[in-house]
């Protein structure tokens, strides 16, 4: 265990090796994180990777022939995600004034977000995110700024440390994210540091065709957030293993990132995914269609013949309407009792089981509607009690636009404080409008964030 006389934050000076240790301590520590998340990968892509680093996510470790046959964790997954995630929510600004200048500035600002969200394919990222907190539990996408370009990336949830003491309450305030960096993508940010980057170690490699097309290397990440307003403890730094990149202040109360949970657990910082939940139903339907198939596997019909009968056996065959000539006691042909219509039963009652944790009904994910249910109020209710059973999953994923817009708004007014110009380009029913953010510049306090229910 990594134990540091003085706080990475607290350091003066170059900070990369403190940074280092303290992620290499967390892995070591934490390797049950790795290992689950393994687990999930695994069984929601019915494919037996070796590891999830990038020198053996492709590669399997077995032929597909031991693979799932009938996977409830990709069918869920992927069908909760289409539910959820075609609603495209959208957010709208409600100022504490109420002159006519404030609401012009919050109309603006709504078409400034929401044109952002487009700019961004916040959209299509979401969706990714939200797939990602069904399957590990928690996913993750990042919202930073690239010159004077805002981006919006999704996030791989293994890349992202926190302590399991300072994150007890779920709220940590250190967060280390680890990536795989292409050396020339550096090199093109970081001009003063070329001697050392090109000097650190190529990340890991699996074999000799990598070493000639991939030349990345192991880039960390650190934030901690300050203590309090105004507070100088706050600190964001970029390392390799031998040279920090970068080391600034931070002032925000918040990382750039913005988290989704499938099912939020009673403490620490990770969720509870839905491949978690149906660990147990996968496993049991593995063992019935094993069952199933070693059953059928023996249903091979058995012909029986009397010991000294006299039976040409060439004259056995397979054919409609044979003539077979015997002597003696007719020969039987003997089939064995096919598979219980029990297991097929429990097999049936396990799918159906494993719909029920997901919250969605059978219909719903063959896009059939209930036999009886012709009217449009019926149809309308029929959804009304399905959207309910994604209530709390669908505020989840609302409430990620809401941290979304707010960190978007937080970018934009830094780059023009640097002195940058900031313009995002709204799209109307029949036109395109551009925003600038010097044409807003509205306060935190001066506005409340909301999610847009019109129609």
């Amino acid at each position: 265990m990594y134990l540091a006389k003085e706080f990475w934050w607290q350091k003066e000076g170059d900070v990369h090796e403190d940074v280092f240790s303290v992620v290499h301590a967390l892995e070591e520590d934490q390797n049950y994180r790795a290992e689950d998340n393994l687990s999930w990968m695994r069984l929601f892509s019915n494919v037996n990777v070796s590891g999830l680093s990038s020198a053996n996510y492709a590669q399997r470790s077995s032929s597909r022939v031991e693979d799932v046959t009938l996977n409830v964790v990709n069918s869920m997954c992927e069908t909760v995600t289409s539910e959820i995630t075609q609603n495209f929510p959208k957010i709208t600004f409600l100022t504490t004034g109420g002159n006519w200048s404030m609401k012009r500035k919050a109309k603006l600002l709504d078409k400034f977000v929401n044109g952002q969200f487009y700019a961004t394919d916040i959209y299509n990222v979401a969706s990714d995110v939200f797939r990602d907190a069904t399957v590990f539990g928690t996913g993750a996408m990042k919202i930073y700024s690239d010159g004077d370009k805002l981006v919006v990336d999704r996030i791989f949830p293994n890349e992202l440390y926190v302590d399991d003491a300072d994150s007890f309450y779920g709220k940590p305030r250190q967060m280390f994210q680890k990536k795989i960096v292409s050396r020339e993508v550096l090199l093109a940010a970081y001009p003063d540091f070329e001697e050392s980057i090109l000097n650190t170690a190529k990340a890991e490699i699996r074999n000799s065709a990598e070493s000639r097309v991939s030349n990345q290397v192991e880039c960390i990440e650190s934030w901690h957030l300050p203590s309090r307003e105004g507070a100088s403890d706050g600190r964001h730094c970029i390392c390799l293993d031998n040279v920090t990149l970068l080391d600034e202040p931070y002032e925000k109360d918040f990382f750039p990132f913005v988290f989704m949970r499938w099912t939020k657990n009673l403490l620490g910082f990770w969720g509870q995914g839905l491949s978690e939940k149906l660990l147990g139903l996968q496993v049991q339907i593995n063992k019935r269609l094993n069952q199933i198939a070693l059953q059928m596997d023996m249903l091979t019909p058995s012909v029986y013949l009397e010991q000294g009968s006299k039976i040409v056996k060439s004259h056995m065959t397979n054919e409609v309407g044979s003539i077979v000539e015997y002597t003696g006691t007719m020969p039987k042909v003997h089939v064995p009792q096919t598979v219980s219509g029990e297991i097929f039963t429990h097999l049936d009652r396990l799918y159906a089981r494993a719909y029920e944790i997901a919250g969605i009904s059978e219909m719903s994910a063959q896009a059939k509607k209930p036999t009886g249910l012709d009217s449009g109020v019926a149809l309308r209710e029929f959804s009304d009690i399905q959207s309910k059973r994604f209530m709390q999953v669908a505020r989840a994923y609302e409430d990620m636009f809401l941290q979304a817009g707010r960190q978007m708004v937080e970018v934009a007014r830094e780059i023009v404080a640097a002195g940058g110009e900031y313009k995002v380009i709204s799209l109307g029913d029949k036109s395109i409008e551009q925003i600038d953010w010097k044409e807003i510049n509205l306060k935190e306090d001066q506005y409340v964030m909301k999610i847009y229910e019109g129609d």
